[in-house]
């Protein structure tokens, strides 16, 4: 039997409130983005870890826009994983 993984991605209000105030084309770029983390294998390999106080956080970069997220693994009672990926805030960077 093959283990399966399966990604669920999760906006937090705060990061909903802030992705409404971008412009349209930050929005669809970070909305694809965060898709892309979904459709993928392990979304923990794909961004480099933050360190410092968000240290086990991770971000999505769309210039210079940022959302960042954490990823929570369970494994079910047949094996397979399940990742929650929660994006918590999205800000600007410089």
């Amino acid at each position: 039997m093959n283990q399966k993984i399966r990604v669920l991605v999760q906006w937090t209000k705060t990061a909903k409130e802030a992705l409404s105030k971008l412009p349209p084309k930050v929005i669809k770029g970070l909305l694809g983005k965060a898709d892309d983390l979904r459709k993928g294998d392990d979304p923990r390999k794909v961004n480099k870890p933050l360190v410092g106080p968000l240290k086990g956080h991770f971000r999505i970069t769309y210039g210079r826009y940022r959302a960042v997220y954490t990823c929570q693994e369970k494994t079910l009672a047949n094996g397979d994983v399940v990742i929650q990926i929660t994006i918590l805030f999205v800000t600007a960077g410089i």
